[in-house]
């Protein structure tokens, strides 16, 4: 008798278990549908939000709404990142990730070039028109796509900036090479 009850008290619990989970996935499902009937309109692009640039606020942004191609990505806070936070949104290619510019200001002087070194767009909300309230945000297509424009053009002039260093750098020891071997043949 006592087997019984505690194997019913097991099944029972293990259903209210699934009823949790079932109900999850229902509101995530919602929310997946809502994201995907605003990237129908044509003058304003959804935008997800993550509290955090880390694994933790990754994982839970994925849990939520999940994470495409493509998708606008802001960002709360940038405190704790990593760049494998950074290697993993641009493994799934987001099209950009927005943040604050006060805290885009005052973020790490390291985070920049990890961005630039992925090509993830990092971009402010000013430049980008991006209006966040609660989980979600949205973002003029135009200012948006005027803000990638401006943040290519600057990757462009970094990279050419990178090569010519790299060419300096390569003729500078070319040449200190050069003035060893003469100096050794006389």
């Amino acid at each position: 008798m006592i087997k019984k009850e505690a194997i019913i008290q097991s099944l029972k619990k293990r259903l209210r278990k699934e009823e949790r989970y079932n109900r999850n996935l229902s509101k995530r499902l919602v929310r997946i549908k809502q994201f995907a009937e605003l990237s129908m309109d044509g003058d304003v692009l959804p935008v997800k939000v993550m509290e955090a640039l880390t694994k933790e606020g990754l994982r839970r942004l994925t849990e939520d709404v999940g994470i495409e191609e493509g998708d606008i990505i802001f960002v709360t806070r940038l405190d704790g990142w990593g760049r494998s936070v950074v290697k993993d949104l641009a493994g799934i290619r987001v099209k950009a990730v927005v943040t604050g510019a006060a805290v885009l200001a005052e973020s790490d002087p390291h985070m920049l070039p990890v961005f630039r070194e992925l090509g993830v767009p990092l971009i402010s909300d000013k430049d980008a028109g991006v209006q966040v309230r609660g989980k979600r945000g949205l973002s003029g297509k135009e200012t948006l796509e005027s803000a990638l424009i401006h943040w290519q053009e600057k990757q462009a002039q970094h990279e050419r900036e990178k090569k010519s260093e790299m060419i300096e750098h390569i003729f500078k020891e070319y040449k200190s090479e050069r003035g060893k071997e003469v100096r050794k043949s006389g």
